[in-house]
């Protein structure tokens, strides 16, 4: 469902079955943004949100998850997780998400090593005060 919703919207998307096959995934291949439960089999959605950022620090996680209040921010920020959607969710949520999550990257440096546009400016969610509830997920409020 998370899949097709995402494709439709233009978006290539791999799945996983459990969190390591995705980590395999992840670190074989180029990804903008990583979406993972927080109930997986084998490992935990934190446990992929560390692995995530402790291989490429730049790249979104989005936690799913039906816990939604009683999941600790602080841990969620010490597990490297951006954003949190929380189910139940509709399907145009999904979509808005991880539009958030994609402008959380770098921009992308421009050729012969200048800085990109607003090079020094600090990052989306740089802040560690800037948890915040949007609806139904959690995230960090875009500057």
């Amino acid at each position: 469902m998370l899949v097709d919703a995402l494709g439709e919207a233009g978006h290539r998307v791999e799945s996983a079955t459990d969190g390591l096959t995705g980590l395999a995934h992840f670190q074989a291949g180029s990804f903008d943004v990583v979406l993972t439960d927080l109930s997986l089999l084998e490992c935990s959605g934190l446990d992929v949100a560390r692995s995530v950022k402790s291989t490429r620090a730049e790249t979104p996680v989005v936690l799913i998850t039906g816990w939604g209040r009683l999941v600790d921010p602080v841990r969620l920020r010490e597990s490297g997780v951006d954003l949190m959607l929380v189910k139940p969710f509709r399907l145009e949520r999904v979509v808005s998400v991880v539009a958030d999550a994609l402008r959380l990257r770098p921009a992308p440096r421009r050729l012969a090593g200048l800085p990109a546009t607003g090079a020094g400016s600090p990052r989306p969610g740089s802040d560690p005060g800037s948890w915040h509830e949007r609806g139904s997920s959690w995230g960090r409020h875009p500057l």
